[in-house]
């Protein structure tokens, strides 16, 4: 399977932190919706510089979450499933962006599911690990195996400082993978092992103070990381990978970074990808 070709996003105009529904947002946080504009922009600049193209949406005054589009849906080659967000706060965002996707086989999960938060693609083995704990259950896991026929690697998540997957699993290539390892248990550090021959340990204090395992390798080559997490980029790039610091501030006070900003897939039923 390749790396699909496109990314989408959904600019924060009316992005601010209205409630808290996870351990890093805090009301009295400002967002400074000028900072934010920037940082998305550096964030989107990037993708489409890799010859990634960027599907642009705009967020709603009602939704002040929307920038964070990993979570709302999930895509494969043949389809789409559209998350069951746990929180009332944010249910609307799926139909918003989904109603703009033009693809017919579109799946809408009955329990709690939070799509590429917690449901993550190695597309070069086009396996499946999908995090349950926090925010999708996993019984929803049974559901998705049916639709699309792949067997699911589930890791339990017990550290709500990481409660989606990708706060906590980045997966690079089919070798190489990003985790913080106090966020899953012994069965789940046992999986990971098994499947990454190379595994690269977060620092516990840059995957809590940056979010720095919220990064992304669109391309398995490129990774796009939280700039000021220094010990992880340096890793990287000791290893041999092409690392991109970008700095995503005003984001991580909603609890979200680069991972979170985006949606790597298929989105309309015309793509070649």
């Amino acid at each position: 399977m390749n790396y699909p070709k496109q990314i989408l996003m959904v600019k924060p105009n009316n992005f601010r932190i209205d409630y808290v529904i996870n351990k890093h947002m805090n009301k009295e946080a400002k967002v400074d919706i000028n900072k934010a504009l920037f940082q998305w922009g550096e964030v989107k600049n990037t993708y489409e510089s890799l010859g990634f193209k960027v599907i642009e949406m705009l967020d709603q005054p009602e939704y002040p979450d929307m920038v964070f589009c990993a979570n709302t849906l999930f895509t494969y080659p043949d389809g789409m499933l559209l998350s069951q967000m746990k929180h009332e706060e944010r249910r609307g965002e799926v139909d918003i962006i989904s109603s703009q996707l033009n693809r017919k086989n579109k799946t809408k999960i009955t329990k709690n599911f939070e799509a590429m938060g917690d449901l993550l693609w190695c597309y070069q083995t086009e396996e499946l690990f999908g995090g349950y704990g926090f925010r999708t259950s996993e019984e929803t896991y049974d559901q998705i195996e049916e639709i699309l026929n792949y067997k699911i690697i589930r890791l339990h998540l017990i550290n709500d400082n990481y409660y989606h997957l990708d706060t906590c699993l980045s997966i690079i290539n089919e070798k190489t993978a990003l985790i913080v390892e106090s966020a899953f248990d012994k069965i789940g550090l046992e999986i990971l092992r098994s499947k990454f021959s190379q595994l690269i340990y977060v620092d516990e204090n840059e995957a809590l103070k940056y979010l720095a395992c919220n990064a992304h390798c669109p391309d398995g080559m490129n990774v796009l990381v939280e700039s000021r997490a220094i010990k992880l980029r340096a890793k990287l790039d000791r290893l041999g990978f092409k690392t991109i610091g970008l700095e995503t501030g005003d984001f991580l006070k909603s609890g979200g970074s680069i991972f979170c900003m985006k949606n790597q897939g298929w989105f309309y039923d015309s793509d070649d990808n």
